[in-house]
């Protein structure tokens, strides 16, 4: 029989995450957010096949992400987001095939953006904000048909926005804010039929046209915008060219499928 591990979050653990707890084969979930769990993921629990759920937010977990990651093919949901995590995500990840929802945001991990990512056909969340992330956007991304948000806020992603990210008719919430962006934004983000959420702040020198937005009839769901940038670059009547606060109560939501 499959075993849940009771969500032990909110509990003030302290200590490493144990190792024997990739001995219970039949574990299909660990939840242990909101605690004080410090050293590293542990090589043990790459046993852990059955695994769907696993959870480790707001903790203060060092070193990096493991490649066996990879090897929990049962995947649906990983979020190690508000840790001390370093390093690169490894090109394994997008080896989860059932993944639909990952987030790595607010951890000092740094390097690119895997383009292997665009593997993970199921993915409907990606969040990486707050890291040291560098390079480009992969155009890749635009791959993932099903994803619904993308936030890659406060990190150092530089060049323009790839045409590709404009085609995603699935995205309710889309945060570029905070990088080092440039060029023009592609006139492909006029498309997107059910965006709720957009923040483009905080960027080089973007240019360009989101008038298209401001246009009802083209989308009704558009709840907030931000475009920080001098008005002369970018033209968009309805655009709040304020300091964006993030609402996470907002966000699309996907954690109750597991």
């Amino acid at each position: 029989s499959l075993l849940i591990l009771q969500n032990l979050s909110y509990n003030n653990f302290v200590g490493a995450i144990p190792e024997e707890i990739g001995n219970i084969s039949s574990l299909t979930e660990i939840i242990f957010g909101y605690n004080n769990l410090t050293g590293t993921i542990p090589l043990e629990l790459s046993q852990l096949q059955k695994l769907e759920v696993f959870e480790l937010f707001h903790n203060n977990l060092s070193g990096t992400l493991p490649s066996f990651l990879g090897n929990l093919t049962s995947l649906c949901r990983l979020d190690i987001s508000s840790n001390d995590i370093v390093g690169t995500i490894p090109e394994e990840v997008s080896l989860i095939s059932s993944l639909y929802a990952m987030n790595f945001g607010t951890n000092r991990m740094a390097g690119k953006i895997p383009h292997e990512l665009s593997q993970l056909k199921m993915l409907e969340s990606l969040e990486l904000f707050d890291n040291n992330f560098v390079g480009t956007l992969p155009s890749s991304l635009g791959q993932l048909a099903r994803l619904s948000l993308i936030d890659v806020y406060s990190n150092n992603i530089e060049g323009t926005i790839p045409e590709e990210i404009g085609l995603m008719s699935s995205l309710t919430y889309l945060n570029f804010g905070k990088n080092a962006l440039t060029g023009t934004i592609p006139q492909e983000f006029c498309n997107f039929p059910i965006l709720e959420t957009l923040n483009l702040s905080e960027n080089n020198n973007l240019q360009g046209s989101l008038q298209c937005l401001c246009d009802t009839d083209t989308n009704d769901m558009l709840r907030e915008m931000a475009v920080y940038a001098k008005y002369d670059t970018i033209n968009c009547t309805c655009c709040s060219f304020e300091y964006f606060v993030e609402d996470y109560n907002k966000k699309y939501c996907v954690y109750d499928k597991c």
